[in-house]
């Protein structure tokens, strides 16, 4: 017969100890932030050194940089451990538990006069120039010190101020602006736009059974790639019978191109017209910088409804094993197509 163990039958003594013990290792559990833990917002600020992530904006920039070393439980943030040899903290958004922000120990790469900064300067952030590049822990390069009123940029062991960061790493005011231009007009492209949501399968099979790419992707007939390519342009440029004739003879190329187009998707690569696809004897140059736009927007269709479709999928065979990218594009292939016959 089992013989269970009774806390009843311990002395008082014996009881008492065993709740002081309980009650200490509960202490130590709590104080100590684990991988992921959820922590009260009170004590990191309380424990911990602020230093915040910030995106560049020409909006203002200076005072964006004060606003942010106020800490914000909904925005991502790296904290020092005042207390436990200067260990780094983030503060994040766990997607993968609905959302909960938690606090996680993380070894960013630092360089040694960046871990000297963090360790010895207060008021320091993480600067992030471009708005496309967004920062996680190993992806730190530049910090940020802010101090008597003014903004410094560590860039390769040296502070300077932001000119002659930008001159440093862009050659110029001007190549930088520019490059700040072209990473925000990619956003209006990407899924995080809003612009080219997908709702439902049917709408994303649509999509995809209309969308030229995927189509030339799919090795579908030449006459129906010129139906498509001709309605894609000739929503924003007026088409001459000679400019059709030799569009045909271009759709004709391309179609043989189609292997090399889907591995450049599945590589994550936005598909345009090929420079030597004769283009330029089809269209001036202001008309192939329309054209250039058209396939901006013909891309984040194309890629937001597969990627719908794909996180439908659980992309596994019988086996039980991870199906290849392609197989994976194989199985939307067909659903699209069957389902729209």
């Amino acid at each position: 017969m089992k013989k269970y163990f009774n806390v009843n039958h311990l002395t008082k003594p014996t009881l008492f100890i065993f709740n002081i013990v309980g009650f200490v290792i509960g202490i130590l559990c709590c104080s100590i932030p684990s991988k992921g833990s959820i922590i009260e917002v009170s004590n990191i600020e309380q424990d911990f050194k602020l230093i915040p992530i910030i995106n560049y904006t020409p909006d203002d920039f200076p005072k964006q940089i004060i606003s942010h070393f106020k800490f914000d439980k909904y925005s991502e943030s790296l904290f020092l451990d005042r207390k436990e040899d200067n260990n780094i903290f983030l503060w994040y958004n766990d997607l993968l538990d609905n959302g909960i922000y938690k606090f996680d120990s993380v070894s960013p790469k630092l360089s040694t006069f960046q871990y000297e900064l963090i360790c010895k300067e207060d008021s320091l952030f993480v600067f992030n120039p471009l708005p496309t590049h967004k920062v996680t822990p190993r992806t730190i390069k530049y910090i940020g010190l802010l101090k008597n009123g003014n903004f410094l940029i560590e860039n390769k062991g040296e502070l300077m101020s932001l000119e002659d960061f930008i001159n440093s790493e862009f050659g110029s005011v001007e190549n930088y602006s520019q490059c700040y231009i072209n990473a925000v007009k990619s956003k209006f492209y990407s899924s995080g736009s809003g612009i080219y949501d997908i709702h439902s399968t049917k709408e994303a099979n649509n999509v995809l059974k209309n969308n030229f790419i995927f189509n030339l992707m799919s090795n579908s007939a030449n006459d129906k790639l010129c139906n498509l390519l001709f309605k894609l342009i000739s929503n924003r440029l007026c088409i001459s019978s000679i400019q059709s004739d030799k569009l045909r003879n271009v759709v004709g190329n391309l179609s043989n191109n189609h292997i090399d187009a889907l591995d450049d998707f599945l590589a994550g690569k936005s598909y345009f017209l090929p420079k030597n696809s004769n283009l330029h004897s089809v269209f001036s140059h202001e008309e192939l910088k329309i054209i250039e736009n058209i396939f901006l927007e013909e891309n984040a269709r194309l890629r937001i409804a597969f990627s719908f479709l794909n996180s439908k999928n659980l992309n596994i065979d019988n086996s039980g094993h991870y199906i290849s990218d392609k197989d994976a594009f194989n199985i939307i292939k067909e659903s699209v197509f069957v389902e729209n016959e």
